[in-house]
């Protein structure tokens, strides 16, 4: 879905895409979160004002100025988690970009993927974003892979193949959160999980691209709006 502007992408140098992407996703990322942290500090001195409790009670966490500058630039603390997405984006599009730029050796977004996710592992207080820039690295590496090595015309002449990643996809979202009860390590319950969803986006960008292979193969009518919609699916959701 973000191929259209991929070679336009690399003729710009480095910073050039670092800030154009900074001022179309961390601008806005850093604007809508910075009014939520204003709002709950003023809620904080509100309720100390008054001897509420409102805060506490809404679930939020004390924060200091200082710890408001340093949660919005690294997502450490986060009162919507509605804005994750501009965040991490940022992020893949930068080590995307870099490792386009500078190898052609998909491989290694998936090398980064896995570091990515056990670091996730590791640093419990930013499992969360580091889960979802892993995550969504691996969506980019694995569909390069696909793209370079054009692994779907070999699966889309093959039907068996979609009815088991379709069979795979469906008994991924059924057992997502199954993990064996005998399992208590907290990290290792993390990895399992990762896995898991790994595995399930694994299956979801095989039928997207086996799916999408058909379709240039046998143009259909529905070809060309699902094109469209690909163009624009980043604005649409920036929206």
């Amino acid at each position: 879905l973000f191929q259209k502007y991929s070679g336009r992408y690399l003729e710009m140098g480095f910073r050039r895409f670092t800030a154009k992407k900074f001022k179309s996703l961390m601008v806005p990322y850093l604007f809508w979160a910075g009014i939520l942290f204003a709002a709950t500090y003023i809620l904080y001195l509100l309720s100390d004002l008054y001897g509420f409790h409102a805060a506490e009670a809404s679930g939020f966490q004390r924060l200091s100025v200082t710890q408001i500058m340093a949660g919005l630039l690294t997502y450490r603390y986060f009162h919507m988690q509605l804005y994750w997405f501009l965040f991490a984006l940022f992020w893949v599009f930068i080590i995307n970009y870099a490792f386009l730029k500078f190898t052609q050796r998909p491989e290694w977004v998936l090398i980064c993927f896995a570091v990515i996710s056990l670091m996730s592992v590791d640093f419990a207080a930013d499992e969360y974003i580091l889960t979802k820039i892993g995550r969504s690295i691996l969506t980019f590496g694995f569909g390069r892979i696909f793209r370079k090595y054009r692994l779907e015309r070999g699966l889309i002449k093959n039907w068996q193949a979609l009815i088991v990643f379709l069979a795979a996809f469906i008994a991924g979202f059924r057992y997502l959160y199954l993990i064996p009860a005998h399992i208590s390590d907290p990290h290792l319950v993390s990895v399992l999980r990762n896995f898991q969803i790994a595995s399930l986006g694994i299956c979801g960008i095989a039928m997207v691209y086996i799916l999408s292979s058909f379709l240039a193969a046998h143009p259909h009518r529905v070809t060309r709006y699902l094109l469209l919609l690909g163009d624009y699916s980043l604005a649409i959701y920036l929206l």
